[in-house]
């Protein structure tokens, strides 16, 4: 029995042309993004990491190459300034299953939906994220941090990565985005030690207030972040 349609969310692969070729409609891919930008595996935490202020989702029309079909139906959507790449992940999933139902719906009253090829300007691929990209480098921007922050959330956590002029900490750390761009300096400034769990952290040009195990001057190594 020949299916009318095949349809894919978040799959992972490159499904083959047999298989491609096995439905009278074709296979359906809900891609998280508004083709061709961020084809590939993680589009929604790419979004965000960029800085991008708009996203959406495609319906595509799946092809053997990797997300590059032809756009079926698209709805977009704006991405909040403070918005996380989980929370981002639940509007995307009921943005597409909206896109998906008006689709199978015009599928079904016997209309045909026109392929819109892709253009060839704009292609960027959303690479499979790695839980090496979690940890924060504070020589990079408060902004870029920011963002990195939110799109790996939930996962994969980002952790925080010290200057080597530092002490280490296996406390927590804690920032704002609602801070004054300072001149940088170094990271403690130089014969000081920590008098307060609120330290400030340098990040590129700006400073992020980040919570840090407190440490005296005279003392060389870390306090556990269980024990403070």
């Amino acid at each position: 029995m020949q299916p009318d349609v095949m349809i894919v969310v978040a799959y992972g692969l490159i499904l083959p042309q047999a298989v491609l070729d096995i439905p009278q409609y074709g296979c359906w891919n809900v891609h998280a993004s508004l083709l061709p930008r961020w084809r590939g595996a993680a589009p929604i935490q790419r979004a965000i990491e960029a800085g991008d202020e708009e996203t959406g989702v495609c319906l595509m029309q799946m092809e053997a190459g990797l997300d590059t079909g032809p756009v079926l139906l698209a709805q977009s959507l704006d991405i909040g300034p403070e918005e996380t790449g989980g929370q981002l992940h639940d509007r995307l999933a009921d943005l597409g299953a909206q896109v998906l139902r008006d689709a199978l719906g015009l599928l079904r009253a016997g209309v045909r939906l026109p392929p819109h090829p892709q253009p060839e300007a704009g292609v960027v691929y959303a690479h499979k994220l790695d839980k090496a990209e979690a940890r924060l480098d504070w020589t990079q921007p408060a902004d870029v941090l920011a963002r990195k922050v939110r799109a790996f959330n939930p996962g994969p956590s980002p952790k925080p990565r010290s200057p080597a002029n530092a002490c280490a900490s296996t406390a927590r750390w804690r920032w704002s985005r609602r801070i004054p761009p300072r001149p940088a300096r170094c990271w403690p400034p130089a014969g000081k030690g920590w008098t307060s769990p609120a330290a400030a952290a340098c990040c590129g040009c700006a400073w992020s207030s980040a919570r840090a195990a407190r440490r005296s001057p005279r003392r060389t190594t870390s306090t556990p972040g269980a024990t403070w």
